[in-house]
């Protein structure tokens, strides 16, 4: 019988040592005398994760699927996108992944607006009679296009979260050709990351389910919320349900690292409504990490940097306008790189206070209204 890394005799049609799932001679026999994974493989990986379809509507709802999943536009293109995009394209803050595999490149990238937001995650009947108030309307701050936009964006963050698993699992094949100890390194790295994952896709469903039940049930009362206008034009567009485990003012909220504790999620949104903009928060009322996060933005009175610094920091799904970016001094957009790559490349959030400070003054506006119920 062949021996594992761990020195162990295991049967070729035995589980593998890894947990993968798959038997030990089509995963890891052999696997330090295989080739390495080469740049593409990587990044098809990446792009196979991303590749599943499905409806999210309701549970309730399924019987009224068309069969046919669309590209959904998580953020609106036409009442949405349009408003910041230059020549057909805005700009993404998020790493380029693509690019870090090939040139350890950390910029953002341009991206048209046909695809910019999209995730297969609705079929074209519920894309279109869920969010039709959404598409149609200029966002007024009410707690029905608040809702709505909530769950397109909670909906699109569970689509990213299942991608995500998966590009774990795909992972597990790039310790090819490596030897034993960084087999074990690379296969404890993405165990732990597979549960952490599992957990956050758990929570995430628990969510929609209060968001389904109040769908189907049309009555919205269950939800607190707070919307900012703004009467200026936004340079930023985002949209996310995201945990924060620290605040506006670099306060810890909560310890994400403690995954006997179930976190707490906040839903964000910058919209805009002709020449003006709205920020949007909402949430489940017994969140109070939620509403101690919204009364850090209070305390920063609210400005439009502050929105713009919690969008580049926690939204994964944000968006710029082209001309704003290329037009920023160096250190701006050197901030506004540092803001996006927190969380993802980087867990320092001690730099927030001072980035958000400069994101205040380089977008000063202050609310105009303000529509909110707790």
């Amino acid at each position: 019988m062949p021996r594992d890394i761990g020195g162990t005799k295991r049967g070729r049609n035995e589980p593998c040592w890894c947990g993968s799932g798959l038997k030990y001679k089509n995963c890891h026999l052999d696997r330090a005398e295989q080739p390495r994974l080469r740049g593409f493989e990587a990044v098809q990986i990446l792009d196979e994760a991303y590749s599943h379809e499905s409806c999210s509507c309701p549970p309730a709802w399924t019987a009224q699927c068309s069969g046919q999943i669309v590209k959904a536009h998580s953020i609106s293109k036409n009442a949405g996108l349009s408003a910041i995009a230059e020549s057909g394209h805005v700009y993404e803050p998020k790493p380029d992944f693509s690019k870090m595999i090939h040139k350890n490149d950390f910029d953002g990238k341009f991206v048209g607006v046909n695809r910019a937001s999209t995730f297969t995650g609705f079929c074209g009947n519920h894309d279109q009679s869920i969010f039709r108030p959404l598409d149609t309307q200029e966002f007024d701050g009410s707690l029905q296009l608040t809702f709505l936009a909530a769950y397109r964006t909670m909906c699109r963050d569970r689509f990213a979260k299942i991608g995500q698993i998966n590009t774990f699992h795909g992972a597990r094949s790039t310790d090819k050709g490596r030897s034993s100890v960084d087999q074990l390194s690379i296969q404890s790295m993405l165990s732990a990351q597979i549960a952490s994952a599992n957990l956050a896709l758990k929570e995430i469903n628990e969510i929609k389910k209060r968001f389904d039940e109040a769908l189907v049930a049309s009555d919205l009362s269950g939800f607190s919320y707070k919307n900012y206008l703004y009467d200026a034009r936004t340079d930023i567009l985002a949209s996310g349900c995201f945990n924060p485990s620290h605040g506006v003012n670099g306060r810890r909220l909560q310890d994400l690292s403690d995954l006997s504790k179930t976190s707490e999620h906040v839903i964000f949104s910058i919209l805009p409504s002709g020449d003006h903009f709205w920020a949007s928060f909402l949430w489940l009322p017994e969140s109070q990490v939620a509403t101690n996060f919204v009364k850090g933005v209070d305390e920063r009175n609210a400005l439009a940097g502050t929105m713009f610094g919690i969008a580049l920091t926690y939204m994964e799904n944000c968006f710029l306008r082209p001309s704003a970016v290329t037009s920023m001094r160096t250190e701006d957009q050197q901030t506004i790189e540092r803001l996006a790559f927190t969380g993802v490349v980087s867990d320092d959030y001690k730099h927030l206070p001072q980035d958000f400070l400069s994101l205040e003054s380089l977008y000063p506006q202050t609310v105009q209204r303000i529509a909110a119920s707790f």
